[in-house]
């Protein structure tokens, strides 16, 4: 069901959450950081997926998805983390379309 690009997406130090509050289907979603992709077919209305990363240096997010509509939705998500990070980002579709942003993060000595 989830398909990771890359095998580091299998033992990162980095959960990425993502849930879809919409009460319609997301499709061809990806989140690109520095490193890699993530990549999942779909999301159901309600479903959260959890990806773990690795990243290779510093990053940031970026959030692609396609709507039921048709739309598409590309932007850039207002975080940063780099290798040493461990922790969780969760980034939640909200029923407006909106995605909101939630980080747990901490350096890792």
């Amino acid at each position: 069901m989830i398909a990771c690009a890359l095998v580091s997406c299998q033992r990162g130090k980095i959960n990425i959450v993502l849930v879809n509050s919409k009460t319609t289907l997301l499709t061809n979603v990806k989140i690109v950081y520095t490193g890699g992709t993530l990549h999942t077919m779909r999301i159901s209305p309600g479903e959260q997926q959890t990806f773990r990363i690795d990243p290779s240096g510093p990053s940031d997010l970026i959030l692609t998805f396609k709507n039921a509509d048709g739309s598409h939705y590309d932007k850039k998500v207002d975080t940063y983390f780099e290798g040493g990070y461990s922790g969780t980002i969760t980034l939640t579709v909200m029923a407006s379309g909106e995605v909101t942003l939630k980080d747990d993060l901490r350096i890792v000595q």
